[in-house]
């Protein structure tokens, strides 16, 4: 039960999803289902399963079922994700990731009159 508690993880950790479909009509807003495998480790205890998500009229995906759920072991692997030092290299870590803000204008539907005078609701010829 203690699993029940983080839906919106379970989602994200769930690994092969299948799709499924509808078996029946329904009277809720979901429109598809899919099945896909999780490890758990709740309080020491592990566990593998597999989870029954359902998709939504509006694309959100819900926490359906978790089924099939049987004792495992298995090991935790370490992250390789890199770690900044956000102390002493935040500043040049900021200026590395900036985005370029321009903008072509070389294409034929730009209305280069409107750009170079700042004119916000020009329309394109």
């Amino acid at each position: 039960m203690r699993v029940a508690y983080h839906p919106q993880d379970i989602v994200y950790a769930t690994t092969d999803y299948v799709n499924e479909g509808l078996k029946h009509k329904r009277k809720d807003s979901i429109v598809d289902f899919a099945r896909g495998n999780i490890l758990i480790d709740v309080s020491g205890r592990k566990y593998t399963a597999e989870v029954v998500i359902g998709f939504t009229k509006s694309g959100i995906c819900e926490l359906h079922d978790i089924v099939q759920m049987t004792p495992t072991n298995f090991d935790y692997k370490k992250s390789n994700m890199s770690h900044y030092d956000m102390d002493s290299t935040s500043e040049s870590v900021r200026k590395d990731i900036l985005p370029n803000n321009n903008v072509s204008q070389n294409e034929p539907v730009v209305n280069t009159y409107s750009m170079q005078n700042s004119e916000n609701d020009a329309e394109i010829e």
